[in-house]
């Protein structure tokens, strides 16, 4: 049994049946692989040198950094897309301190304000766990939670455009690791 690593795709497998796998297109228990791993080398800065793999010198690094940045910048917009929308989904607390938490998400934004349109007071507006519910009493409550959800998707999604702006504007992969999403 033997470890080996696919000298295109750098793919690893282990325990495998060597005769299995040619070496033409497979390392067979290449030395420095350990080593790379070991030292928590992303695959990334792995280059094949010969029948053995070793750590890209820092030239290297810089052309591959280059070449996936925009890559790089991709999976970085799509995370903060995602943490926008998990943010927006976790809701607002209302009222502050109750332990409360309202969804922020479009649609129930949109029946919120349906309701509150109709008049038909009071209504009741559920927490995203259903164990608590907001008896909305009258038009100035209504409009007092609409504003709160507002003022807060805003600064959500607004958090959200800055960095995504920060990430487009990124001219290395140094700087792109910088950016941190606080949120």
């Amino acid at each position: 049994m033997s470890t080996v690593v696919n000298r295109s795709t750098l793919v690893v497998l282990y325990s495998v049946n060597t005769p299995s796998f040619p070496p033409a297109a497979w390392l067979i228990n290449p030395p420095g692989l350990w080593l790379l791993l070991g030292l928590g080398i992303p695959v990334r800065y792995w280059i094949v040198d010969g029948d053995d793999l070793r750590e890209q010198d820092p030239a290297e690094r810089a052309a591959t950094d280059r070449a996936l940045l925009p890559q790089d910048k991709e999976a970085r917009a799509a995370a903060i897309a995602a943490k926008t929308l998990e943010i927006q989904k976790a809701g607002i607390e209302y009222p502050g301190g109750s332990g409360d938490f309202y969804t922020l998400s479009p649609a129930a934004l949109k029946a919120f304000q349906l309701q509150a349109s109709v008049g038909s007071f009071p209504f009741l507006w559920h927490s995203i766990d259903y164990v608590g519910a907001l008896s909305v009493a009258n038009a100035t409550q209504a409009d007092a939670l609409l504003s709160a959800a507002a003022n807060k998707l805003r600064a959500v999604l607004q958090a959200g455009e800055d960095l995504l702006q920060l990430v487009r504007m990124a001219p290395d992969k140094a700087v792109l690791d910088a950016i941190v999403d606080p949120r």
